[in-house]
């Protein structure tokens, strides 16, 4: 599952996530359901994919980035 990569990659550090989407809506919404539940990330910043993405891959696309916060000194 997507919320176990996160999970896995941010290894317990802080970080900021955002989503790209192309156009299924019911499939965002899905997509922002399982991300609050999971990982309690609320009020994520979303962006729609270029539309070269979704003429190559279709509607169905969903992704998240994860920007890591620096590591302390």
């Amino acid at each position: 599952m997507i919320a176990d990569k996160v999970k896995e990659y941010t290894n317990g550090r802080k970080y900021f996530a955002h989503i790209l989407y192309t156009g299924n809506p019911s499939l965002r919404e899905y997509f922002l359901e399982v991300l609050d539940k999971e990982l309690n990330l609320k009020d994520i910043n979303e962006a729609p994919a270029t539309p070269v993405v979704g003429a190559h891959i279709g509607p169905d696309v969903i992704g998240i980035g994860i920007f890591l916060e620096p590591l302390e000194k």
